[in-house]
């Protein structure tokens, strides 16, 4: 079953319409728009941040299971994990504008925008990352590590984690099959794999996730495994291609980040809400002494500050919350989510004139 087409709800399309009327008044500030994905329901739900209380649900593909997505503006772009496809809406023009399937067992497991036209996706089942034209259909691939399940494009290049795991015998989380490192391509040499560099990351084991900070560095989580269950955070240098530091402290499995001014936040399913202060590099909310939101599977920071929490509880029969924070991290609000949410993402989606 592909993604249907979503229909543009009357509270939402007003929102996007606001301030058409007159086209010599300049422009107000883009909606925000707040997606997340369940990976039991196999659908998107959309809500807009400022009124979260309805959401539109999108169906995505029989067998999705998003880990992730990425935005750039209105568009989103959402890989199905083990369900080997990708789509990718324009919330601007609530369409579907180009689904993409791969391979049998690509699992596709994250997603980053190079443009809006131009998009990478981890193909983590066949360790290699495909890049697609949302112009055209185009696709192609080029190989990189194993188990390659981060991606983050900034200052010109894209920067691959390649996470190194195998399945755990018996387990739910994935084991290492050795330490996780970077593969860094540069875009217009996608078709000369033997062109990638290589930052290692000692100490890390099933490194997935990435948050580009305010200071412009790179945080990539490490999320430990079974037997080696502590986390990590790695600082790279995405200029230099280089690790500038690491730091323990994060418990065991921790998740997604995202930025907040001059700190990464980051989710744990044991130990909630974690913050790492990038000025003073340290973290000022470490394993122990998070905010205590168990579940916590994804986070999104809003254009005022608030911080948007995805948490699981347990996905067998148990609605999962979604948790609104202010800035100082205290609790603003909490919504009723589907039974298992997997990721979620903001989305910046400009008035049309």
């Amino acid at each position: 079953m592909a993604p249907a087409p979503f229909r543009r709800s009357a509270s939402i399309l007003a929102l996007l319409l606001a301030g058409c009327a007159d086209v010599a008044d300049p422009l107000p500030a883009p909606n925000e728009l707040l997606a997340v994905t369940d990976s039991v329901a196999a659908e998107l739900g959309i809500r807009e941040v400022a009124a979260p209380e309805d959401a539109e649900a999108v169906p995505l593909a029989a067998g999705a299971a998003p880990p992730g997505m990425a935005v750039r503006g209105r568009l989103l772009a959402v890989p199905f994990g083990g369900g080997d496809q990708v789509a990718v809406f324009d919330l601007g023009q609530a369409a579907l504008i180009r689904e993409v399937e791969w391979p049998a067992g690509s699992a596709p497991a994250a997603a980053a925008f190079a443009s809006d036209t131009v998009l990478f996706v981890a193909l983590a089942g066949l360790d290699r990352v495909g890049r697609i034209s949302l112009a055209t259909g185009d696709t192609a691939s080029v190989s990189v590590g194993p188990d390659p399940r981060g991606l983050a494009f900034t200052r010109g290049r894209l920067f691959v984690v390649n996470s190194n795991t195998v399945p755990c015998a018996g387990e739910a989380d994935r084991c290492t099959a050795g330490p996780s490192w970077i593969s860094v391509i540069d875009p217009s040499d996608f078709d000369s794999p033997a062109t990638q560099d290589s930052i290692g990351l000692p100490g890390s084991v099933h490194a997935a996730a990435t948050a580009v900070g305010h200071d412009g560095q790179l945080y990539v989580i490490a999320g430990g495994d079974p037997g080696a269950p502590e986390g990590r955070l790695h600082i790279v240098d995405p200029v230099e291609a280089t690790e500038l530091a690491s730091f323990g402290g994060l418990g065991s499995r921790p998740g997604a980040a995202a930025a907040l001014d001059d700190r990464i936040l980051v989710t744990s399913r044991t130990e909630g809400l974690l913050e790492f202060d990038t000025r003073e590099r340290r973290f000022t909310r470490g394993a122990g002494n998070g905010i205590p939101l168990p579940g916590a599977v994804g986070v999104a920071v809003d254009g005022d500050g608030r911080v948007w929490v995805a948490r699981q509880a347990g996905c067998a029969g148990t609605p999962g919350v979604l948790t609104v924070l202010r800035r100082d991290l205290t609790t603003l609000r909490e919504l009723a989510l589907g039974p298992c949410p997997s990721a979620i993402a903001l989305a910046l989606v400009p008035h049309q004139p």
